[in-house]
C-alpha cells in the first residue's frame, strides 16, 4: 500500500508534513520504551494517525499500534478504528504488518488483561487479525504464527474456545506439525509453551459448566495440539 502523503511533496511544509507522518510511529516506539509516555507527543501524533489511518502504509499503522500498546495507553478509538481499517483491507495487508498488529494486542492483554476500557476493542482486532490469518494461511511464516499464539494463550478459555479461535489454532498446529524447521528455536519454544498453557487451560472450563458445547471446542483444540 501507498499512502497518499504527497510522496513527491515540492514545498518545505508538505516535506515536513511527509516526515512528520513516516518518522511518527518510529518516534513514539522510541518514547514508549523509553517509559516517557508524555500527553503533549503522544496526543498529536495519535490524534492525527487515526483520522489518517486509511492513508497510512500498513507497517506504519502496525508500528503506531506496538508504539500504543506499549505505551500502556488506552485508545478505545485507535483500536476500532484499526480494526475496521483490517476488515475493509485485509487482502492487502503484509503478513508482517499482522504479525505486529497480534503482537500488539498481546502486549495490551499481557499487561492490563481484557479488563481495561479499551479491552473490548482490543479482542475485536484479534480476532478479525485471527481470521485474516486463516483465510491467508498459505503465507504463514514462523513470525505471524508465534504471534498468534502466544496472544491466544493469555484469553480466558471460554474465548480460546470460540470458533474463530480454534480454526486459528488448527490452522497454526499445522502450519507447525509441517515446517518445524523454519521456527528458531526461541520462537517454537515460545509457541509450544504458549499451545501447552491453552492445552492446561482447557478442563477448567469443563469443571465450571461450560457444556457440551464447550467440551467439543475443547476436544477440537487438543486434536490441534
Amino acid at each position: 500500500q501507498s499512502a497518499p502523503l504527497s510522496p513527491r511533496a515540492t514545498s518545505a511544509d508538505e516535506m515536513r508534513q511527509l516526515e512528520f507522518f513516516m518518522d511518527g510511529p518510529f518516534i513514539l516506539v522510541a518514547y514508549a520504551q523509553a517509559g516517557c509516555v508524555l500527553p503533549e507527543v503522544f496526543d498529536v501524533y495519535l490524534d492525527l494517525y487515526e483520522a489518517a489511518l486509511a492513508d497510512l502504509p500498513y507497517e506504519l499503522i502496525s508500528v503506531v499500534a506496538y508504539a500504543v500498546a506499549r505505551a500502556g495507553l488506552e485508545r478505545p478509538t485507535f483500536w476500532a478504528r484499526l480494526r475496521s481499517e483490517v476488515e475493509r483491507s485485509w487482502e492487502a495487508w503484509s503478513m508482517s504488518a499482522l504479525g505486529k498488529v497480534a503482537l500488539a494486542c498481546r502486549l495490551v492483554l499481557l499487561a492490563v488483561g481484557i479488563e481495561r476500557a479499551d479491552g473490548e476493542a482490543v479482542l475485536d482486532l484479534l480476532q478479525t487479525v485471527g481470521k485474516t490469518l486463516v483465510l491467508r494461511s498459505d503465507e504463514l511464516t514462523f513470525h505471524e504464527a508465534t504471534d498468534a499464539v502466544m496472544v491466544f494463550a493469555l484469553l480466558p478459555p471460554s474465548l480460546v474456545l470460540n470458533r474463530d479461535s480454534i480454526e486459528l489454532l488448527s490452522c497454526v498446529c499445522t502450519f507447525m506439525a509441517g515446517v518445524p524447521e523454519e521456527f528458531p528455536p526461541s520462537y517454537l519454544a515460545g509457541a509450544f509453551h504458549a499451545l501447552c498453557a491453552i492445552h492446561l487451560e482447557m478442563p477448567r472450563l469443563s469443571a465450571t459448566g461450560g457444556g457440551a458445547e464447550a467440551d467439543a471446542g475443547t476436544a477440537e483444540v487438543v486434536a490441534a495440539l
